[in-house]
């Protein structure tokens, strides 16, 4: 009976080790992870494991990031989540398609905590809408503002004129734009009910930096963009 048991405990103990592994970090994920701390500033603690169910294999990043000067905005906590587990997606090269999901940790300056969870497949599509945002920077920098505005999804637009007045007046305020560097990303539905990407970033511009937002559409895989406005 005692030989028995004794067995059955080192069963479940073999099994309980092959269901949940840690695995060694990669000098690719290491390098990933200085990335984004150069951005958003801290510490961050981190790791990789995969877990195997009857339902297969799944391999996960961990992200824990803290004591960083961005976090305990309520109003951008869940964005900035989203572009740490993007930036760390972003940088990986070979090992792009190792992960099936990237867990991401804000811990605040009281030690509240806040849990989030990224798919892969959710990080690609986000990856996949840059070069719209990227052709909409583009003709921001190149001052090309009634380009821009024919960029956009034309039930969002009521007067053309009017939207590039702003801008020029948005220039006057800020100075020409000179980057555009992406803090985090948000899907939402609009009124219509169909979802949206927000691409949330700081525009690095020549008198005085600020947030700009691109939107698009990622069903549509035209280069367009829906819309854009300076605030997260």
């Amino acid at each position: 009976m005692k030989k028995d048991l004794f067995i059955f405990l080192l069963i479940v103990l073999f099994s309980s080790c092959l269901n949940n592994k840690i695995l060694k970090t990669s000098d690719e994920e290491k390098n990933a992870v200085e990335e984004l701390l150069t951005f958003y500033g801290g510490n961050c603690e981190y790791g990789s494991y995969f877990e195997i169910s009857n339902d297969g294999s799944k391999h996960y990043f961990d992200l824990k990031l803290k004591e960083s000067s961005l976090i305990g905005n309520p109003k951008t906590d869940d964005i900035l989540a989203a572009g740490v587990a993007y930036r760390f997606y972003n940088s990986l090269k070979k090992e792009a398609n190792k992960f099936d999901q990237i867990n991401t940790e804000l811990i605040d300056s009281n030690g509240m905590t806040k849990k989030y969870t990224f798919d892969t497949s959710v990080l690609n599509k986000v990856k996949s809408e840059m070069p719209k945002t990227k052709v909409a920077i583009d003709l921001l920098k190149k001052r090309d503002y009634f380009g821009l505005v024919d960029l956009c999804d034309t039930t969002n637009i009521v007067d053309k004129k009017t939207i590039v007045a702003s801008l020029n007046k948005a220039e006057n305020e800020y100075g020409i734009l000179n980057d555009f560097q992406i803090f985090g990303f948000e899907f939402y539905k609009n009124i219509q009910g169909q979802t949206n990407l927000s691409i949330c970033g700081i525009a690095i511009s020549s008198k005085e930096n600020h947030h700009l937002n691109i939107v698009t559409d990622p069903n549509d895989t035209a280069l367009k963009i829906v819309l854009f406005n300076y605030k997260f």
